[in-house]
């Protein structure tokens, strides 16, 4: 079991494992949008989401700096959590660990997440990372889960 990881901002040299990671069909599956993501148009996306001030991108590596998945957090009325683990690094408690650390990082914020409701291994890892379920959302005609994580904002 990996032990430890990093995490860091997002740079250019991210956009390879993310966009791989993103394709990944378990990833597809529990997505909002379902459909595979394109290299042109993942490259455009990319760029402009580790530039854009309402969101932040981090990315999540082992010690030994190999990748392993990435959290995003995109400003709506609150701010809404994204993450991903590559297949490897799934089932083994580490979700549930790395959303604690990008929680307390961003302590400030009022942070939500939006499960699919057949994702049970994701959504047992946001409550276990004190995340508590305030409702339930329709999204493209699929139901989800919305958590919210228990933070000092101002909401």
């Amino acid at each position: 079991m990996v032990e430890e990881f990093v995490i860091k901002l997002a740079t250019l040299e991210d956009m390879k494992d993310v966009f791989n990671l993103s394709n990944d069909s378990v990833v597809r599956m529990n997505s909002i949008n379902p459909e595979p993501i394109i290299w042109e148009n993942h490259i455009n996306w990319f760029k402009n989401k580790i530039k854009d001030k309402n969101s932040i991108f981090y990315i999540i590596n082992d010690s030994l700096n190999n990748f392993m998945g990435y959290v995003r957090l995109d400003r709506e009325d609150d701010w809404v959590l994204t993450i991903h683990l590559k297949n490897e690094y799934r089932g083994k408690g580490l979700g549930q660990r790395i959303l604690q650390k990008i929680c307390t990082l961003n302590a400030d914020k009022c942070i939500i997440a939006l499960v699919k409701e057949n994702n049970l291994a994701s959504l047992n890892s946001f409550k276990k990372a004190e995340f508590r379920e305030t409702d339930f959302v329709f999204i493209r005609n699929e139901r989800y889960h919305k958590l919210k994580y228990e933070c000092n904002c101002n909401k």
